[in-house]
């Protein structure tokens, strides 16, 4: 009767236990990347000092810093398994917008005050060129960033059947 008491658990409840760390390791990366836009866009757009700053990184060191630690302790994959196509999708779509609005920023708060008509078109034209090489640059080191982290939590959601299917075959 109490034999039961002691036994691993079984395959069907580490699955689900590992879906539902999938779960909660999504929503935490969803909330760390609109922690990191907002830092962005205000230190970037808005060219928020350091000290205005402060609550946010805050949010962002100690809560990267516990996510890191609870994957390393409990062995959660470090980004749900989403596709590839998806992820490069987001990363090029906050990308975008992170280089649109840094064109915003330099067109409209910075060069716009005293110019005439065509330097004003120049400098727009100029300024569109370097929000869309922003984008472009941001793009591709988000997404390299995020194909580090794809394959890293594909390896790891691999190493984490390998130990199960031990576990189970020694049952």
């Amino acid at each position: 009767m109490f034999k039961n008491l002691f036994k691993k658990p079984k395959m069907k409840d580490e699955m689900l236990e590992m879906k539902q760390n999938q779960y909660g390791a999504r929503a935490f990366n969803m909330m760390i990347i609109i922690v990191a836009i907002v830092i962005l866009i205000k230190a970037v757009v808005l060219e928020a000092s350091i000290s205005e700053l402060w609550v946010e990184l805050l949010l962002l060191i100690v809560g990267g810093g516990y996510y890191f630690y609870s994957v390393l302790k409990n062995n959660v994959p470090f980004m749900p398994t989403i596709s590839l196509k998806q992820t490069i999708r987001l990363v090029f779509l906050i990308s975008a917008i992170f280089g649109i609005s840094v064109g915003i920023r330099n067109v409209f708060f910075l060069y716009a005050d005293n110019m005439s008509g065509t330097e004003l078109s120049y400098q727009m034209m100029m300024f569109f060129f370097i929000s869309l090489f922003t984008a472009i640059g941001s793009g591709v080191i988000f997404g390299a960033l995020a194909y580090c982290l794809y394959q890293l939590s594909k390896w790891q959601e691999k190493n984490i059947m390998k130990k199960i299917e031990v576990e189970n075959a020694e049952d």
